[in-house]
């Protein structure tokens, strides 16, 4: 009885893992799997919605060298929900889309301004998709069409988009936004949140936006009310968000030197402190930013490598930053928009008074006093003390 028992087991995990498809049901070989890398919703005028999804295709070159280029793979249905539109696609789908892989979630403006939060609701409950995916919010065009219009390159979509998102840190414009802090901040009352925002650009210099061939660039924010689309930010304002959300990597400061001519400094290290308060004057709020750059390159004749220089760039660098991070402070006052979660802030402070600023955080942002401090340093010159263009 115990060899017969023995046997038995022996035989049932021969079967399984030679990949016998009667025992496991769920099991899919894959060679037939749509691996699923970008998701494209849009709200058509017919009120049914536009399920693009995307994934990379090997292809072999036609000259035989045993070399190959990305090539993307694309299917496309449409529904009355997401779910009825992703369920279609079974009736000409060559494989069997599998979500665990999407790294890349994008909505049409026209769908982010009736509000993407219905959709997400789909890809929350599908136990497929990964929640560190990145959403992305096409400016001026849907998201099938930018999908159309710029996945003609050599370089698969999705591989671009990851350089992009890799090479955003240098100018600080932008920033990834996961599906899993969308949700957080989506579920939350009075707080208002921002997306990255990506353009369909042309590829050549000098050609009209309706003419191809297609590119795309990565832009500032576009920001948010509940769920629902209000505006973009320009990249000054996208900036100074940045400063304040404490998520500024890197990026180039132009200032001038004492006889005018462009000095680049290079953000190298920064921090970001938030400070609420109450006091009889009401809510207040300490912004206090702590940078420092190097110095990159310098335009100048003149010799900068000074005290009295490096202080006079210096404040310049402060000024510049001030300035963004007022002029979106001001915006957000001006719309009634929290886009800094600055609620939370004054409830850990004073978790007594939790009820009552939920209750009338809408009434009491707008009234709040700003307060910004920035002090920076200069740390370095690279490899040289002195400039070329001295005399």
């Amino acid at each position: 009885m115990k060899r017969f028992f023995s046997l038995c087991i022996l035989s049932i995990f021969m079967l399984t893992f030679a990949g016998c498809s009667q025992l496991v049901r769920s099991r899919t070989e894959i060679d037939r799997i749509f691996n699923t890398r970008i998701v494209a919703i849009d709200s058509t005028d017919d009120n049914k919605i536009l399920y693009t999804i995307v994934t990379k295709t090997a292809m072999t070159d036609t000259a035989g060298q045993g070399g190959g280029s990305a090539a993307s793979d694309v299917l496309v249905s449409n529904g009355a929900t997401v779910f009825e539109a992703a369920r279609k696609m079974g009736e000409y789908a060559h494989r069997k889309p599998h979500y665990g892989h999407t790294e890349f979630i994008i909505f049409g403006e026209d769908t982010a301004r009736e509000g993407i939060l219905p959709y997400l609701d789909f890809i929350s409950r599908n136990q497929e998709f990964r929640y560190n995916a990145k959403i992305y919010i096409i400016q001026g065009h849907t998201a099938n069409d930018f999908i159309t219009k710029v996945n003609e390159a050599k370089i698969f979509l999705a591989d671009r988009l990851s350089l992009m998102e890799d090479n955003s840190y240098a100018i600080s414009i932008s920033d990834k936004v996961t599906l899993a802090e969308a949700l957080f901040i989506f579920g939350k009352e009075n707080i208002a949140t921002f997306l990255p925002v990506i353009a369909i650009a042309p590829s050549k210099p000098g050609e009209l936006p309706s003419q191809g061939p297609y590119d795309m660039a990565m832009k500032g924010y576009a920001i948010f009310k509940e769920d629902k689309l209000v505006e973009f930010l320009d990249e000054d304002m996208s900036r100074g968000v940045n400063w304040v959300k404490n998520r500024m990597r890197s990026a180039v400061i132009l200032v001038d030197a004492p006889d005018k001519k462009k000095v680049s400094l290079e953000i190298a290290q920064s921090k970001t402190t938030i400070k609420p308060f109450i006091d009889e004057n009401g809510l207040q709020c300490t912004i206090s930013i702590n940078f420092s750059t190097n110095l990159s390159e310098t335009m100048s004749e003149e010799e900068l490598f000074t005290i009295e220089s490096f202080d006079y760039l210096k404040k310049q660098q402060e000024k510049q930053v001030k300035q963004n991070v007022e002029k979106v402070i001001h915006y957000a006052l001006e719309k009634d928009m929290d886009i800094f979660g600055l609620l939370s802030p004054f409830i850990i402070k004073y978790p007594m008074m939790k009820d009552e600023l939920r209750e009338k955080w809408r009434e009491l942002f707008p009234e709040i006093k700003f307060n910004v401090e920035v002090d920076s340093k200069i740390n370095r010159t690279y490899l040289i003390t002195e400039s070329v263009n001295t005399k």
